[in-house]
């Protein structure tokens, strides 16, 4: 079951070359940005499951066969269902192919749709270090999903060996911790919601992508793709779960 994205995904490859070029530069320059109102990026993700329950213990059960083939295997909820979640698209298409693909194998599967609503802020820091600050902490989540994406398609197409792959990973991990201090240097003070929520968020996932810096894996069988994209999953749950408590 390793391999059976292969086919699928290998067009999509080629966006590692630019995604990190041109993400960053946009990442870059609106952070730079200091006039008008700072926002968030709005988002669908297309999520992957290759299993659900009605019980959180079977969806575990079930997650560890996933992760033991290279997938994800985060149990994200949804309603009144588990769902073990293989991978997670930002492009409807992609997403669709596979989950066809795997259909057609007589793997069954459901793919289903969590918006990410943009949040916008005005501009009430007096310092130009707090927006940007701020408006790094806010697009952290976003930002490392599509970056740990990108790695995950480099590995299963054998473009990254695991060694290049952890390269990344830890510079990654580095911009994290960076971000995770600043915000609290910047903003201990502040009492409101929605600093204490970002904060405890940005913690969740320092701790989140230091696991997978660390390869701590959650199943003996676990292998560094199988954790980059639970961790990628599990990140968008901290963002999704974040902005459930701020609304």
């Amino acid at each position: 079951m390793k391999n059976r994205y292969r086919k699928t995904i290998a067009f999509v490859s080629f966006l590692f070359i630019l995604s990190f070029g041109i993400f960053s530069f946009a990442f870059t320059s609106s952070a730079n940005n200091l006039e008008g109102n700072m926002a968030s990026p709005s988002f669908s993700i297309y999520f992957l499951a290759t299993a659900k329950s009605q019980l959180e213990s079977e969806a575990s059960v079930l997650a560890k066969d996933e992760m033991a083939s290279g997938n994800g295997g985060y149990v994200w909820q949804e309603e009144n269902y588990f769902y073990v979640i293989s991978s997670a698209y930002e492009n409807k298409n992609d997403a669709t192919l596979v989950s066809n693909n795997l259909k057609n194998e007589g793997i069954k599967n459901d793919v289903f749709e969590i918006s990410f609503p943009s949040l916008s802020f005005p501009t009430t820091f007096e310092k130009s270090e707090e927006k940007s600050t701020f408006f790094t902490s806010i697009n952290l989540f976003y930002s490392l999903y599509k970056q740990l994406f990108d790695i995950s398609i480099c590995l299963d197409t054998n473009l990254y060996s695991e060694t290049q792959a952890l390269l990344e990973i830890n510079t990654l991990q580095a911009k994290a911790d960076e971000t995770m201090k600043n915000f609290s240097l910047l903003f201990t003070e502040q009492t409101g919601q929605i600093f204490c929520s970002l904060e405890e968020a940005i913690v969740d996932t320092n701790e989140t992508i230091g696991m997978l810096a660390e390869k701590q894996t959650l199943s003996p069988k676990q292998n560094l793709l199988s954790l980059t994209r639970y961790t990628y999953t599990k990140i968008l749950a901290i963002y999704h779960n974040f902005l459930e408590k701020i609304q």
